[in-house]
């Protein structure tokens, strides 16, 4: 058999193959397993091994991960390299495969295009393709429960759950946060790893904007100062900032304007309605008018950075310390 294997999360999927082959072949030695990673590895040595007749081993499995050459969303690798890449060799083989051996080729993203390319084309007509989408948070808390259970430790389902939550689809990220956090002594706590993980990239920006609406100046600048000193860089935390302040007005033309419900406007921008929710929740003193100002001065900061040479910390310091006063604050009655 030989199976290609396209998922989001591509740590994950070898982990999930890995388990298939051990169900198949029993424990991995160096006579019944070969794995390789095609950045660094040519097609044709898990052709060879494939080929290959075993005298200690019943069964064999190959397994290929970061096939670049199956997709058409991967990174490709240099030209040099990838001209020595004998995918002549593999197309042999899947004309005539040994019936001994399992192949897996492990990518993300789409297949590329059968067009012009026999490569792919032959690999359409001999191999089972699949497409992985993942696990929901819950079957990934789940499968780390079990990889824990594994190691004999213990963990509550409350902070495997906020875990999950920090590391969002990344299956190596979740499992490498839980090999540091089994240094622990005794059973894992949410406050564990509240301590010793670090809150996905997007609630730390939603966290700067989120102070902002509550007038803590102190807590949203230290918190972007937090996520500087993470080496986040500003161009990227401006971008978020963007794009979260253009949802909001969206979300507020949607439910002021159209006079949608809250539901009816997650199914339209496509997200949750609690997001639609605490949305209109955060911007409960902004108007229209005021989120059009906001977007239009994040986009001066930007061009004052780019074209000016302006310092991109300090405008973008200048803009929390000054957000109260700028848009949040009442006019004066007269």
């Amino acid at each position: 058999m030989v199976k290609v294997i396209l998922g989001k999360d591509a740590g994950l999927v070898k982990e999930r193959v890995l388990e298939d082959i051990s169900k198949n072949i029993g424990e991995l030695n160096e006579f019944n397993f070969l794995s390789l990673d095609m950045y660094s590895s040519f097609i044709q040595e898990g052709v060879a091994f494939a080929e290959a007749a075993s005298f200690l081993a019943d069964r064999k499995a190959v397994l290929l991960t970061s096939c670049y050459f199956l997709s058409s969303d991967m990174d490709k690798a240099n030209k040099a390299f990838d001209s020595k890449q004998d995918y002549k060799a593999f197309i042999n083989y899947l004309k005539s495969p040994n019936p001994e051996c399992d192949i897996y080729l492990i990518g993300s993203g789409k297949l590329a295009s059968e067009r012009g390319n026999e490569f792919i084309k032959t690999v359409k007509k001999y191999c089972d393709i699949t497409v992985d989408e993942g696990l929901r948070n819950d079957e990934l808390a789940q499968m780390g429960l079990r990889y824990v259970g594994r190691k004999n430790k213990e963990i509550t389902l409350e902070a495997m759950t906020e875990l999950v939550n920090r590391c969002p689809q990344d299956w190596v990220m979740i499992k490498n946060n839980l090999d540091k956090l089994m240094c622990v002594e005794g059973q894992i706590q949410i406050e564990d790893v509240k301590e010793l993980v670090s809150p996905k990239l997007e609630d730390s920006v939603f966290s700067v904007i989120s102070s902002l609406f509550k007038n803590n100046i102190g807590e949203a600048l230290k918190n972007y100062k937090d996520l500087r000193k993470r080496g986040v860089e500003p161009y990227y935390l401006l971008s978020i900032f963007s794009s979260q302040f253009r949802f909001f007005y969206e979300v507020y033309s949607l439910t002021r304007f159209s006079n949608m419900t809250e539901l009816e406007a997650s199914k339209e921008l496509g997200c949750s309605p609690f997001r639609v929710k605490y949305a209109k929740r955060d911007m409960a003193d902004l108007d229209n008018i005021k989120l059009l100002k906001i977007m239009k001065d994040l986009h001066v900061l930007e061009n004052n950075a780019k074209f000016k040479g302006d310092n991109i910390d300090l405008l973008f310091e200048l803009f929390i310390v000054n957000f109260r006063k700028k848009y949040l604050a009442k006019p004066k009655q007269r």
